[in-house]
């Protein structure tokens, strides 16, 4: 049986009946691929599920724009049909979900806009993409023919369907990604196929003994019968064999060809990754595959695969079903998505809070967190209020002073970083560790030296401990500058306290 031998046109087997069905385009492997059998390829459906469940759990939202300001519509009647309720039978995971199946498959997603009181878009039915056929009239307004389980056809006007569209080469439909595709799926579904005889007709031992003599069937019963109870079973794996009367053993190895289907399933599954723009990692292929390059994988995932889905869709709520765009924008939350772990959250938070951009609060809200009382003002640091300089009024000796301890600071961070470059030359994850480790309690020491408050001393130990974390080479110049601005710094609060 050859690699991919394909069964008769008119008499298919039992096998490629369950498989592949008898519908669709017939592929060079001789095989009928439509969008629901391509599913049955366990990366395509791999692919499908990650995309469709990802999308399924970022919120529907509808944001006002008024002037610089931006806030969540709640109160838009179009609010509670995407982000609560699109029908009385699907929650929004499962109706966005759903959207992203069709899309990614068939390249269109088709749902009934259904009027009601709370405006022209109170229910939004999904409608088999297959059962949806688009027609563009002579005023270039499309109509959309729908195949009914019973009865006549409906006939649906433009404004009547809410359509989503993947990619695509004119202006009324997606391209049907699996016909695009079909290649790339039968070759991997072949070689599932191809898997599965081999295990259902396989009929080889692992292992052949010869006897220079002729034995009968009874010595030959007997001779299989003591070497499996010797040898059989996981108690005597790896034993040793003693062969008599010149037998010799001859072990059984996988045909090349079995060696083949196994590296041509797994190509197959990166190259279906590849059509649905997923990092194979997400869909467990791991040969590569460590901590490091899955975040950045993960991160790519959203950033470059989940956003243009977002956007896709949200442009589609725009145009089709928001009768104020220019007020109104739909978009789906993807800040869980894209923010990473959690040393760059944290990194995250602390740069855009050090320039005033975040509140305590906001950055409670986005890890999902209680507010705090408080916590809904902008901390400005005092050195982009009032600079680094120090204050008028000090005198040269309390200047001194100050300087004499923020040199200190500033010198301790540098050995910090130099004894961890030093040992730690060629592992940049472990001194990025030993950096963590060397500014735990740098906190208390400014503190100390400084006689600043807590929350202060803990943004600036972060900033010395991101500024170390870089490498020496970011710590050029460091005594100097840093010295300058912690004394400014110092002094500054000080000012404020006693006036």
């Amino acid at each position: 049986m050859k690699l991919f031998e394909a069964s008769s046109a008119g008499t298919p087997d039992a096998l490629n009946d369950r498989f592949f069905g008898t519908g669709g385009v017939v592929t060079g492997t001789g095989l009928r691929i439509t969008s629901e059998t391509a599913l049955k390829a366990s990366a395509v459906l791999a692919c499908v599920k990650l995309l469709s469940e990802t999308m399924g759990t970022m919120p529907a939202m509808i944001i006002e724009t008024n002037g610089r300001e931006r806030k969540p519509a709640r109160d838009h009647p179009l609010w509670p049909v995407i982000h609560d309720r699109p029908n009385s039978w699907m929650t929004p995971y499962q109706f966005w979900s759903l959207a992203v199946v069709f899309t990614a498959l068939w390249g269109n997603f088709y749902a009934r806009i259904v009027p009601g009181p709370s405006g022209f878009a109170s229910d939004l039915l999904p409608l088999h993409a297959d059962k949806v056929l688009v027609k563009q009239r002579d005023d270039l307004s499309l109509i959309y023919e729908i195949t009914n389980k019973s009865g006549p056809k409906t006939i649906l006007l433009q404004h009547e369907v809410f359509h989503l569209r993947g990619m695509a080469i004119d202006s009324e439909v997606g391209l049907d990604v699996m016909d695009l595709a079909r290649e790339v799926v039968s070759l991997a579904l072949a070689a599932e196929g191809y898997a599965a005889r081999l295990f259902s007709n396989d009929a080889r031992p692992g292992g052949i003994l010869e006897h220079p003599g002729a034995l009968g069937k009874e010595a030959s019963d007997n001779l299989k019968e003591s070497w499996s109870g010797a040898h059989a079973g996981v108690p005597n794996a790896h034993g040793v064999g003693v062969l008599e009367e010149g037998m010799k053993f001859h072990v059984i190895t996988p045909a090349a060809k079995d060696t083949q289907m196994i590296e041509t399933r797994q190509q197959q599954a990166i190259e279906i990754a590849r059509v649905f723009s997923v990092p194979p990692p997400l869909i467990g292929i791991l040969d590569d595959a460590n901590y490091s390059n899955v975040v950045a994988l993960t991160q790519f995932f959203g950033k470059f695969t989940m956003m243009a889905w977002s956007v896709n869709f949200g442009q589609s709520i725009d145009t089709q079903l928001l009768q104020d765009p220019d007020r109104f924008s739909a978009k789906f939350l993807m800040l869980a998505l894209l923010r990473g772990d959690p040393e760059s959250r944290a990194a995250f938070y602390t740069s855009l809070f050090n320039v005033a951009a975040l509140t305590p609060n906001e950055i409670r809200a986005f890890e999902e967190m209680n507010p705090l009382p408080g916590g809904d003002e902008l901390m400005i640091p005092l050195n982009m209020r009032q600079g680094a300089a120090a204050p008028q009024g000090a005198s040269a000796q309390a200047q001194g002073i100050v300087r004499a301890a923020a040199g200190r600071i500033a010198r301790k961070e540098i050995v910090i970083a130099t004894k961890a470059a030093q040992r730690y030359a060629n592992d940049p994850e472990e001194y990025k560790a030993a950096i963590v480790r060397g500014f735990d309690r740098h906190t208390l020491t400014i503190m100390g030296a400084l006689q600043i408050d807590q929350t202060t001393a803990a943004v600036e130990s972060r900033i010395a401990m991101e500024a170390a974390s870089k490498g020496l080479a970011a710590m050029e110049d460091w005594e100097e500058t840093r010295t300058h601005y912690l004394t400014g710094l110092a002094l500054e609060i000080e000012k404020e306290h006693t006036t």
